[in-house]
């Protein structure tokens, strides 16, 4: 039987918990390491490149909830090194504190966040009005790209526009926010504290999230991963068809709850990134920009 770096079988009961402890974890602000590491990835980025979209809204609530299970306004931090199953050093570990509120509470909206919707035209156009945007607010920025479910045409995606831009220098960026917040956009510095090649934003357009919004600095490796995914997905009818049903499925299943819906269609991500990096290295094919 197939057993993950922990020891668990995915598909179970037992993964599933697992994925939703480690999604409730990085909602929370953890850093993307605790959660690779108790995912057993061997590589932090893959994880970040998952939960992405994880990382919005329900920061704070995730936070006042584990608070208030938790009866500590903010958890200790063993930062101890350990070493897990899967060999891997986590960056840190919660008390027990938190891993009794992140395993018990359930964070949810009271109304529902997560809807799949099929492919709207307008999307590419959205992003559009967005790049030239950003492109004067960003003074150094050396690309604005259209990535996720939303560039993909004819694919079926939650309605939010997700855009990467590099810069020479992450950090100069948050230095002067000013021209991003008159945009809409808000930092969210807690999504990928580890990672200072990786700033986070969200942008919400009559009260509900419509962009995501993520600066990388130009020695990251993670808009090459993403070009990689989004070209195979767009390139390979069979897996936009897997990556979309697991989509709805999730979305089914967990309407009222990013971090839910996120851990339900975490394994075909999983299975797809794989398949994009054997395919563009079977293909030899470079990472297009401007996709």
């Amino acid at each position: 039987m197939e057993v993950d770096a922990r020891g668990v079988t995915p598909g179970t009961a037992a993964a599933e918990r697992t994925i939703r402890y480690a999604s409730l974890l990085l909602d929370a602000g953890e850093s993307i390491k605790a959660p690779a590491w108790y995912l057993g990835h061997a590589d932090p980025g893959f994880t970040l490149r998952v939960y992405t979209h994880l990382m919005p809204a329900s920061e704070e609530r995730t936070r006042r909830a584990i608070d208030d299970l938790s009866k500590n306004p903010r958890p200790q931090i063993d930062s101890r090194p350990r070493t897990g199953r899967s060999g891997h050093q986590p960056a840190a570990r919660l008390d027990g504190r938190l891993y009794r509120a992140a395993t018990v509470a359930d964070v949810t909206d009271a109304k529902p966040v997560v809807e799949v919707v099929a492919y709207d035209p307008a999307w590419s156009e959205r992003f559009r009005v967005e790049q030239r945007l950003l492109s004067e607010a960003l003074p150094t920025v050396l690309s604005v790209e259209h990535f996720g479910s939303t560039s993909i045409p004819g694919l079926a995606a939650k309605p939010i526009i997700d855009i990467m831009a590099v810069v020479p220098k992450a950090d100069a960026v948050v230095t002067d926010l000013r021209s991003l917040e008159r945009l809409g956009y808000v930092y969210r510095p807690m999504a990928f504290p580890e990672d200072h090649d990786h700033l986070f934003f969200a942008k919400d357009t009559a009260g509900v999230r419509s962009h995501h919004l993520h600066i990388f600095g130009v020695t990251s490796l993670v808009p090459a991963a993403n070009r990689v995914l989004r070209a195979y997905i767009a390139a390979t009818p069979d897996a936009a068809r897997r990556y979309e049903a697991a989509k709805r499925r999730a979305a089914e299943l967990h309407p009222y709850s990013r971090a839910q819906y996120g851990a339900a269609k975490e394994e075909m991500m999983t299975y797809l990134s794989g398949e994009a990096r054997l395919w563009s290295q079977s293909a030899r094919r470079p990472s297009e920009k401007g996709w």
